[in-house]
């Protein structure tokens, strides 16, 4: 009767000890994935937010060239507000879109 005791308890404390190896695997699996995607939301805002100031640079230097004042003038207020709203929106989607 002892010796079952014992079989049974082995048995019933080695489940126990299997199940906290499952689960801290699972755990350090899960935590690997959300480093992965904050990450990739951390690279994909980057680039969101160079892309968007990289168009607001581009269509400055156009504006400049419509008016004919050259590249990388300085443009009246109103022409340059535009353009600086136009940046903002478009780096606030990519915030709305990337930032978790």
């Amino acid at each position: 009767m002892k010796k079952e005791v014992i079989i049974v308890s082995l048995i019933i404390g080695l489940s126990i000890l299997g199940y906290g190896l499952i689960n801290y695997r699972l755990q350090m699996k899960k935590e690997q994935v959300r480093q992965a995607e904050f990450v990739y939301y951390q690279e994909m805002l980057a680039s969101c937010l160079s892309r968007a100031y990289d168009s607001y640079l581009v269509d400055w230097d156009g504006v400049c060239k419509l008016l004919g004042l050259g590249e990388k003038c300085f443009l009246p207020g109103y022409r340059a507000d535009e353009l600086t709203n136009q940046l903002n929106l478009k780096q606030a989607n990519c915030i709305k879109m990337f930032a978790k």
